[in-house]
C-alpha cells in the first residue's frame, strides 16, 4: 500500500510517497544536524517522544518541523501538519482524527509573539509527550508501517 505525504514548498504541492517521504526525513535530519552543530545524542531527540534537554534539541525539533511544512514563516502551519499526520497514518480516519486532536490541543500552547528561536517545536513536542502519552503508539505504529 502506498501512502502519500503532500508537502507545500513555495506554495506548491509536492506529493511523495512513504518510501520517499522517509528518505527525505533523513535527508533533513542529516541537514538539521549539520546546521546546528549537533551530536549523535542530540539528534536521537527527533526519533525518540522525549522532550529536548537542551537549545540544541529544540532547534533540531523546529529545524526539521519547519523542513517538512510543520513550521512555516515562524508558525505552525495546519496544513503542513495534516500532510504530515496523513503520510503517516494514510487514510485511517481514527488515527487522522486523533492525530489532529492532538494538533488542534497543543498548537494552543505554541507562543505567537516573543522569543520563538527553537521554541515552537518543542512547545509542541511537550504538550504531546505530556498531555498525550497515548500518542506516542499512533506514531510507533505509524513508523512500523511497512513502506511498499
Amino acid at each position: 500500500m502506498n501512502t502519500f505525504l503532500i508537502l507545500v514548498v513555495f506554495g506548491h504541492a509536492i506529493t511523495l510517497s512513504l518510501a520517499d517521504f522517509q528518505s527525505l526525513y533523513k535527508q533533513y535530519a542529516a541537514e538539521c544536524k549539520s546546521e546546528h552543530n549537533a551530536n549523535e545524542e542530540d539528534i536521537a531527540i527527533l526519533k525518540s517522544f522525549e522532550i529536548p534537554k537542551n537549545e540544541i534539541q529544540s532547534c533540531l525539533i523546529d529545524c526539521l518541523y519547519t523542513k517538512l511544512g510543520v513550521i512555516v514563516d515562524g508558525k505552525l502551519n495546519d496544513e503542513g501538519q495534516r500532510s504530515v499526520s496523513k503520510s503517516l497514518v494514510g487514510d485511517n480516519k481514527e488515527k487522522l482524527a486523533k492525530m489532529e486532536e492532538i494538533y488542534t490541543q497543543c498548537s494552543k500552547e505554541v507562543p505567537q509573539t516573543g522569543d520563538l528561536k527553537c521554541n515552537i517545536g518543542k512547545t509542541l513536542r511537550t504538550c504531546v509527550a505530556t498531555r498525550f502519552p497515548d500518542a506516542k503508539k499512533v506514531f510507533q505504529d505509524a513508523k512500523n508501517k511497512p513502506t511498499a
